[in-house]
């Protein structure tokens, strides 16, 4: 970023091609390669961070409905088997301390790493067609456990699990909470996720807002110029003429 802004500020401003330090050609073939759009990655950031959020408010909610569970007044049956969908109608403390420690805390710890991962990668895209891969290979990523669910778990327990009831102790949501309330805590860490990822990769796109200064400034060393195709790599000569 600070060679590109050198030779930016500069008067007149410096071709980076005529400076053959490392620095400089790193810096020219860093910003011939990205040929994203302005803004392209933080919509794409944002529609990954809603499907983020969706998955922390179902941890959430599952949590909120462990914690709620009934314990027994006295030792006794804690699933009622007699109809024809189960209910479970109390857990000991023990139950429910597992269920926190081995499915709400671990969702909540794939949410934050898939968030931060996610990050990491739809940030690095260094062109549309790579950006939108790897867009639709988190998306990919993020659905493993419901192929691994549907391939390997046995039909009798999916019926079973799917039609289990649960006693819960939980009072009744307002108005406001059901209309504007939850969306807006959504919205929130929604925001909140975005400026943390620009704040976290603030140099990789100050490194692209000189980028598009210089390009813009030298339009003839843009590799736009060159054509190149749709996944990437540029298209030989032999093949165009």
């Amino acid at each position: 970023e600070a060679a590109v802004k050198e030779t930016l500020d500069h008067a007149p401003p410096m071709s980076l091609t005529g400076n053959k330090t490392d620095v400089a050609v790193a810096a020219l073939a860093r910003c011939q390669k990205d040929t994203t759009h302005g803004g392209s990655h933080m919509i794409v950031l944002g529609i990954w961070g809603t499907r983020m959020v969706m998955e922390l408010a179902e941890a959430s909610w599952r949590l909120y409905c462990f914690w709620n569970l009934q314990h027994p007044a006295k030792p006794g049956r804690l699933i009622d088997w007699s109809k024809d969908t189960p209910s479970v109608r109390y857990v000991t403390r023990k139950i429910k301390v597992m269920f926190i420690t081995f499915i709400s805390a671990p969702q909540f710890l794939i949410c934050l790493l898939l968030a931060w991962t996610g990050a990491k990668v739809l940030v690095s895209a260094l062109s549309m067609s790579g950006l939108v891969l790897k867009a639709l290979t988190l998306q990919y990523v993020i659905g493993l456990d419901e192929l691994v669910y549907g391939a390997f778990v046995s039909v009798r327990f999916k019926q079973v699990a799917g039609s289990m009831k649960y006693s819960l102790q939980t009072p009744h949501a307002s108005p406001n909470w059901k209309t504007w309330g939850s969306n807006s805590i959504k919205l929130t860490f929604l925001v909140g996720y975005l400026l943390f990822a620009a704040y976290m990769f603030r140099s990789l796109h100050g490194l692209r807002h000189e980028c598009r200064r210089y390009l813009t400034q030298f339009p003839n060393e843009s590799r736009a110029h060159t054509a190149h195709w749709l996944f990437g790599g540029d298209i030989p000569s032999w093949v165009i003429t």
